[in-house]
């Protein structure tokens, strides 16, 4: 029986195409986020005879030898990629490859109506209305975003950028109005969200014990969130990324706030295996929906089984589009409506004086991994 080391080819040499060999797969696809155990075995063709081969799973795990062997593969929401290795005394190795897709999930379309064309004002609101400002916001355009707020009865007014913030509250104070404001994830040495303004004291921030979680919470909702820098997240981060979810079970409603989002959003964005682990905390805590704001553009959906936002720019600046999408996409406001039961509705509020609805036919139903 040979050992793992025995098993062991350093280097690997470089697939090859290779008319006579050919890698079945059964099944030939991956459950997401579930162990797959997968039969795997190798058909030579022709006259050629193999002495051995030595089958390479790129996941971590030890070489295995055979002309055909099963593996398990743990749970992932990623392809993967099986190499074999074929052999026979006096030639150079062989060496084919096969990719194992994940299972693509079935598009499950937003929750609530479709849109019909722009309309002039927002619908009311089943609960609690958070509105997002992305971006870099002048005086004016804090203006603006403030009444826009006010005029549709917001529970909240989350901006991601520190100067708009002073821009906004500086309004706020001036008019003396209630409007919480919230600065939320700057991905820095305060990548918590902070909470600068609210006369009322309608936030809460969520303890255990004596220390503060980092969680502020409004009514039903938990707002929590997650500095996304790859020098950050390690295990500690994620542990306590999972304590804190579990915390936030105790609300009806919890949503994520991160900077990157959870799959490519925009044309150049890298992902990287952090996001995969975030992602498993949120569906294992059954959270509302992530929201991130460093994409620059605005899009909502489902990545896998998670429901996800990105926020898009109140100020107008260099062209940022969609993947695979050759349009530019305007400045606006996303707009989150939290009901009090599963009702969910999110809309982005678009042209002057953020006066209209983005009609959502005007978003592609597939972007990357996430679907509408």
């Amino acid at each position: 029986m040979p050992t793992p080391a025995d098993l062991a080819v350093v280097p690997l040499p470089r697939p090859a195409s290779d008319a006579a060999l050919h890698i079945i797969a059964e099944p030939a696809e991956l459950r997401v986020w579930a162990n797959t155990r997968v039969r795997l075995r190798v058909e030579p063709k022709g006259d050629i005879a193999y002495s051995r081969f030595v089958w390479h799973f790129e996941d971590g795990s030890d070489p295995m030898a055979g002309l055909e062997v099963e593996h398990t593969f743990a749970e992932s929401v990623r392809d993967r990629h099986v190499t074999v290795q074929a052999q026979r005394p006096g030639q150079p190795d062989t060496v084919v490859s096969r990719r194992l897709p994940i299972e693509r999930l079935p598009v499950v379309p937003v929750d609530g109506p479709v849109q019909g064309p722009a309309v002039a004002e927002l619908p009311d609101s089943p609960g609690t209305r958070l509105l997002f400002a992305g971006g870099v916001l002048d005086a004016d355009l804090g203006q603006l975003v403030v009444d826009t707020a006010d005029r549709h009865h917001a529970a909240a007014l989350l901006v991601n950028d520190s100067g708009s913030a002073q821009a906004c509250q500086a309004v706020l104070t001036r008019r003396a109005l209630k409007l919480p404001l919230l600065l939320w994830p700057t991905e820095g040495s305060e990548a918590a969200v902070q909470v600068l303004y609210d006369p009322d004291s309608r936030l809460q921030s969520l303890k255990k014990g004596s220390k503060d979680t980092g969680i502020w919470v409004l009514g039903d909702l938990a707002l929590i969130a997650v500095d996304t820098r790859l020098d950050t997240v390690g295990e500690p981060e994620l542990k306590h990324l999972h304590d804190n979810l579990q915390l936030a079970t105790a609300y009806p409603h919890a949503l994520l706030l991160t900077a990157r989002p959870l799959t490519l959003l925009r044309d150049g964005e890298l992902i990287a295996d952090r996001a995969y682990r975030i992602y498993e905390h949120v569906l294992r805590q059954q959270v509302t929906a992530v929201i991130s704001s460093n994409s620059g553009v605005y899009y909502d959906g489902r990545f896998g089984g998670a429901r996800v936002v990105a926020i898009g720019r109140a100020a107008a600046g260099d062209c940022v589009r969609l993947l695979g999408n050759e349009n530019c996409q305007n400045p606006g406001l996303t707009v989150l409506d939290i009901g009090n039961s599963a009702k969910f509705q999110i809309n982005n509020l678009v042209g002057d004086r953020f006066s209209r609805l983005l009609g959502r036919a005007d978003l592609p139903p597939e972007v990357g991994k996430v679907r509408r």
